[in-house]
């Protein structure tokens, strides 16, 4: 069999793609060393760790009407004693540590449930 004109630029147009092939692989396996990496060039383990929400302190009460309040405690005693000689509040809890009012609200009910 004799080799054509034909298939030699055959030949040349399949190592023409093998090697636009080759070049995409690459291309593909740095995109993603680049995304391991993370589009700013660190690591994804080492940005730096979100800091903890910090624990506010808060007292509570029922009112007579059945509603709970809570409010920021303060390292005022006065304020829960206030609380307590009210004739409007059944209950007071309190001081407790709470990241957010909803969670205040939430270890209130808890407390009050036991």
């Amino acid at each position: 069999m004799e080799i054509t004109n034909e298939d030699i630029q055959r030949g040349r147009e399949a190592e023409g793609r093998n090697e636009k092939m080759n070049m995409m692989n690459s291309a593909q396996k740095a995109n993603s060393k680049a995304f391991d990496k993370g589009y700013d060039g660190i690591q994804w383990d080492d940005k730096p760790k979100p800091k903890p929400v910090p624990m506010i302190d808060w007292y509570g009460y029922l009112h007579f009407n059945d509603t709970l309040h809570v409010k920021r405690y303060f390292g005022d005693r006065g304020d829960i004693d206030e609380a307590i000689e009210s004739d409007f509040v059944a209950l007071v809890k309190g001081p407790f540590k709470a990241e957010s009012r909803q969670e205040a609200l939430k270890i209130l009910r808890r407390e009050l449930n036991e």
